[in-house]
């Protein structure tokens, strides 16, 4: 009688796994990966080149997940870590540990003081009413070999090793490897129809301008810190 009971058991647990779904190999070696060593120790090696004081801020260090099929609640490590290190600021640091591939936010600041100061050459600046912001994004795929499982956006990090000086920073905004977007917001007292004249091209070839304007009152508000209104109007060049 027990054995029956062990055998009807058994073929249970069978018909249970057959019918569980099909995970495959690859999906389990990817779930059973661990790669925050892995990234640590790339971190680690990248920082030996510049101040001895820079150390990595090893308890931050912690996988990039994805959804490996779209609607489906599962996630999957993928092959990207993400982190920080402590320079003379905290830096944000993205990591493949199969590429080596490296992204951080050591050197935003200078490209975004970079493109303000060319926002200035053009004016956009002249208006009392009138915030802007820059954004950097660029996509690449979760795993270092395909981009079957879809493709993870990197947003104001920049490629390890990026120079901060102009000519650096002028042909990273020509490479068209990043889109740059200059996020404009204006009151309504602000003709926008002045941003619809200005060529983004001249800014580099994968830059584009969106602009919001806003009622007074909306404007007025969200520079005390106050949640944005409806836009008015909203003009982005890239469209």
């Amino acid at each position: 009688m027990k054995i029956c009971k062990i055998i009807a058991v058994t073929v249970m647990m069978m018909v249970s796994a057959v019918l569980g779904g099909c995970t495959t190999t690859a999906e389990i070696t990817v779930k059973e990966n661990v790669n925050a060593d892995q990234a640590i120790a790339i971190t680690e090696e990248y920082l030996k080149g510049m101040d001895p004081s820079y150390k990595v801020v090893k308890s931050s260090f912690s996988d990039v997940e994805a959804e490996l099929r779209k609607g489906s609640s599962e996630k999957a490590l993928t092959d990207w870590v993400s982190g920080e290190y402590e320079g003379k600021n905290k830096e944000r640091v993205l990591v493949n540990v199969k590429s080596g591939e490296m992204y951080t936010s050591e050197n935003w600041d200078e490209f975004s003081d970079y493109c303000f100061r060319l926002a200035d050459d053009l004016k956009l600046s002249d208006y009392a009413d009138v915030k802007i912001a820059v954004t950097a994004t660029t996509d690449v795929p979760y795993f270092a070999d395909n981009d079957q499982y879809g493709m993870m956006t990197v947003t104001n990090m920049l490629p390890a090793g990026t120079g901060a000086d102009d000519g650096s920073l002028k042909a990273f905004l020509s490479d068209g490897s990043y889109q740059i977007k200059y996020i404009i917001r204006i009151s309504d007292e602000v003709d926008i129809n002045e941003f619809k004249e200005i060529d983004p091209g001249v800014f580099g070839s994968s830059v584009s301008l969106h602009v919001e304007q806003y009622s007074r009152v909306d404007f007025i508000n969200m520079a005390s810190g106050d949640n944005l209104g409806q836009p008015l109007e909203i003009y982005d060049s890239g469209m």
